[in-house]
Parts: C-alpha cells; sequence; structure tokens
C-alpha cells in the first residue's frame, strides 16, 4: 500500500484532482506515515482541493515539526470554500490546535507570531493554545 499510496497522491497533486485526492485520502492508514504527511502538508493551503480540514487534522496526529510553517501558513490564508460554506475560523482553530501539538519551541514561537496579526480570532485561538501550553503538555510530540 505505502509506496503505491504515495504515487497515486503525487499523480493526484500533479493533476491538481480533488476527487482523487479525497478518495486518496481515505485510504490512507492512520496516524499517516511521515512521507504522506509531508506530501499532505504541501498542499494544505491549495485551493483546487476541499481536503483542509482533514489533512489540518492529520497534521495534528502526525505531530511532525516539518509541517510547522504549512500550518503556519495555512493560518494565514484565506481559503474560499472555507470561507464560504465550512468556516474559516474553525480551520484556522483547527491549525492552531495542530501547531501546539506539535509541542517545539518552533510551534510556540509560530503561536506567538499568530498572537501579533490583524484576525482577533485567529489572536484568540493563538492566545489559547499558549496560555494552555502547559496544562496541554501531555498532547504534545516531543
Amino acid at each position: 500500500m505505502g509506496i503505491s499510496l504515495e504515487k497515486d497522491i503525487l499523480k493526484a497533486i500533479e493533476l491538481k484532482d480533488k476527487v482523487m485526492i479525497s478518495d486518496l485520502f481515505e485510504q490512507i492508514p492512520f496516524p499517516a506515515p511521515t512521507s504522506i504527511v509531508l506530501l499532505f502538508a504541501r498542499i494544505l493551503c491549495e485551493e483546487w482541493h476541499e481536503q483542509h480540514d482533514e489533512i489540518a487534522d492529520c497534521l495534528q496526529v502526525a505531530k511532525n515539526p516539518e509541517t510547522v510553517s504549512y500550518l503556519h501558513e495555512a493560518c494565514l490564508t484565506n481559503i474560499s470554500y472555507l470561507e464560504k460554506y465550512a468556516g474559516l475560523d474553525a480551520f484556522h482553530r483547527r491549525c492552531t490546535w495542530a501547531i501546539a501539538d506539535i509541542g517545539t519551541e518552533e510551534a510556540k514561537q509560530t503561536l506567538v507570531d499568530l498572537t501579533k496579526r490583524t484576525d482577533a480570532a485567529l489572536v484568540e485561538y493563538a492566545q489559547e493554545r499558549i496560555d494552555n501550553w502547559q496544562a496541554e503538555l501531555h498532547r504534545k510530540g516531543v
């Protein structure tokens, strides 16, 4: 399953095929292998698919420090279909949780950076994760 699934995901990304990527996402083992986590992290902010919430959840479970920058970017990105239908604030909140659960110093600094933004909801979500950092140590990947 691993190599073939990875190749199929790469093909779906190359084709920007949202149906194919959705179908493939359903096939990934949970927790996902690092190589697959990183592939999905690369497309987190792209508009051509509708797996943003699912990818953020996958990254939260993976707790891979290599995904912090992707999650940070996602917090600063307005994804049109989420904004219109599913709720961009909920996605941004999900991303702040994923960042916090990674648990590295870089992750914490990323949350601090997010508290300096103008989006009040995002600032609140990031500050909440910072305020609860110690209480949530058991959730952290480090």
